[in-house]
């Protein structure tokens, strides 16, 4: 099959991932617009319920106001009128303020008439309900006896002078006032809608659309939700013109003075815009498929398969490290130019491969060598002091330094750069300090697993090592002799080092130690681990145990380290991992073999 078939075939498997894609983002969208619309009307009739409270709450405020004033409690019938129609100037949602006796019967109006054709109110749910209660109460939506206009009452029982209850205020609150007020506080149209209803499922307010809906039940469209004990969202068909909506609603539970609110937004609104967004996707991305499959085909057969080939065995040759290779093509066109930077970069990794390890070989050669000067330096003038314990510190000082030279120099020659085999450098370590201080008859044995440790691990071991080997050899029983064991334990590392001298006179076990414990104890935090002196054997142990922090590598001649010789010039079997003794010969028969 040709590359531009191959390439036809993959555009349109290519759409598959792309259809895919489209319709879970869809999915994804309309679950996000349907939170983001229930979120949205619950906010809003959250926020109408609190607005409906506040003009409830002012008229209790008025209500709570006007009864103090002397007209109210010397039932001034003429100052009273006067009053309240100043109350109403200046609350133009309100069409009456009237006053009752505590038998419902009204002395008080601000719209002016006879006193004697005063209606009496003690027919009324709020009257009985403020009478009972002694507190605020709304009524439901009725239409007022002295005005006529469908209202919602607002009712303030008050007390006589005497203490003792003497009657109730009321506010007939406008539903036409109410209506243009909410009109004002969004855009209300087909699609979205309020609707406020009293506690006997009555329209109060209902927009848009308001005069045909108002004072009609809705009981039957509200009642699984009316009584809710908490706000919420439902999403019903059952609404008043029939359309399905997504309701948030406040039932007349916890909605103001048992009042329910219900704003709500219909299903084709919600999705509308995304809808026409879906739609307008669908045709581009069709084009575009369409578009980019004759683009396929077209570079295919004409211009791809060649130019490709051509930078593919370039790819693959430097991809196994042969940067030498380069694209060769002639012409002009993109994919000559693409071959001319992938030649260029070729061309310059080369570069800078070959100057990156002639700069690492020539840092890492320096830095050895660095170390071993600073070694030489320091170990030199010590052979001529007089002072033992000058010359002993300098001698130990120039240890230390072999030590970093020396898991420098193993780090320089591991096969990644990054990790030691701790095995290698520890063998080397014991056998140059074997010979440089077991002086007299004694024995060193020596067993370590091979383990790979990273750098920020090796190195402070090798010093560690140093320290804990030379104290040791210097302050142990020559003739019990030192053995020295590495292993790992889990995810530990655990460095041990054990003489015949006595834990409770041994030097490095006194008070806080000499200055090399006090080395290894802080290498022994750094390393996130701990040192502690163990009796064992008859003799005293020094445990450097710490966290590995990658996976360790172990088996024979890990690291290419082989096995350490023992001093008859014998080598001993096996690898790293066998147990090696070092130090010279004793001349007399040992006590530890």
């Amino acid at each position: 099959m040709s590359l531009a078939s191959r390439l036809l075939i993959l555009a349109a498997a290519a759409a598959l991932p792309a259809i895919a894609a489209e319709i879970y983002n869809e999915i994804a969208l309309r679950h996000a617009r349907t939170d983001e619309a229930r979120l949205g009307v619950s906010r809003q009739a959250d926020l109408v319920a609190t607005d409906l409270a506040a003009i409830f709450d002012g008229g209790r405020q008025v209500l709570a106001t006007l009864t103090s004033l002397a007209q109210v409690q010397d039932h001034d019938i003429a100052g009273c009128g006067v009053m309240a129609r100043q109350a109403m100037k200046v609350h133009d949602g309100y069409d009456n303020i009237v006053v009752a006796d505590g038998a419902g019967q009204i002395w008080c109006s601000g719209i002016e008439g006879p006193a004697r054709g005063l209606p009496n109110v003690a027919d009324r749910a709020y009257f009985n309900q403020a009478i009972k209660t002694g507190r605020f109460s709304v009524g439901e939506l009725v239409p007022g006896r002295i005005t006529g206009k469908p209202s919602v009452q607002l009712a303030l029982p008050y007390a006589g002078r005497e203490g003792s209850l003497a009657g109730v205020m009321i506010i007939s609150l406008n539903a036409d006032w109410l209506a243009r007020h909410f009109a004002a506080t969004g855009e209300w149209t087909t699609d979205h809608t309020l609707t406020l209803a009293d506690r006997m499922g009555s329209v109060v307010v209902r927009l848009p659309g308001n005069e045909k809906f108002r004072g009609t039940s809705a009981r039957s469209n509200i009642e699984e939700v009316q009584w809710s004990p908490q706000r919420g969202v439902v999403e019903t068909i059952k609404t008043m013109d029939g359309v399905p909506r997504l309701v948030g609603y406040v039932p007349s539970t916890i909605g103001p003075e048992g009042f329910y609110i219900g704003v709500a937004e219909s299903r084709d609104a919600i999705y509308a815009a995304l809808n026409r967004a879906t739609l307008r996707s669908s045709l581009i991305n069709g084009v575009g498929l369409a578009a980019a499959m004759l683009v396929a085909w077209f570079m295919g057969a004409r211009l791809v398969r060649r130019p490709v080939n051509l930078l593919l065995m370039a790819a693959k040759s430097w991809r196994s490290g042969d940067l030498s290779r380069r694209a060769s093509m002639v012409g002009k066109g993109e994919f000559i130019e693409l071959a001319m930077a992938f030649n260029e970069m070729a061309e310059h990794l080369e570069q800078a491969s070959a100057h990156k390890d002639m700069l690492h070989s020539e840092l890492s050669h320096r830095m050895m060598n660095s170390l071993q000067i600073l070694a030489t330096l320091i170990d030199r003038p010590a052979r001529t002091l007089a002072d033992t314990n000058a010359r002993q510190t300098l001698t130990e000082a120039a240890g230390r330094v072999r030590s970093m030279a020396m898991a420098y120099q193993r780090l320089h020659r591991s096969p990644d750069g990054a990790t030691v085999n701790v095995a290698d450098f520890l063998q080397a370590q014991c056998s140059d300090l074997a010979d440089a201080m077991m002086a007299t008859p004694g024995r060193l044995e020596v067993d370590v697993a091979p383990i790979l440790l990273p750098v920020s691990q090796a190195m402070p071991l090798a010093l560690a090592a140093n320290e804990m080997l030379t104290n040791a050899l210097k302050h142990g029983q020559a003739d019990g002799g030192v053995k020295v064991t590495l292993k790992a334990e889990g995810r530990r590392c655990i460095l041990t080092v054990a003489n015949a001298g006595d834990l409770a006179t041994d030097t490095i076990g006194k008070r806080k130690g000499g200055f090399g414990l006090q080395l290894v104890q802080a290498i022994a935090a750094q390393l996130g681990g701990e040192l502690r002196p163990k009796a064992a054997g008859g003799g005293v142990a020094f445990i450097l145990s710490f966290p590995l922090e990658d996976e360790i590598i172990l088996g024979t001649n890990a690291g290419g380290g082989g096995a350490i010789a023992d001093p008859g010039g014998v080598d001993e079997p096996g690898g790293v991992d066998e147990k090696v003794i070092l130090g010279r010969p004793p001349t007399a028969a040992p006590t530890n073999t």
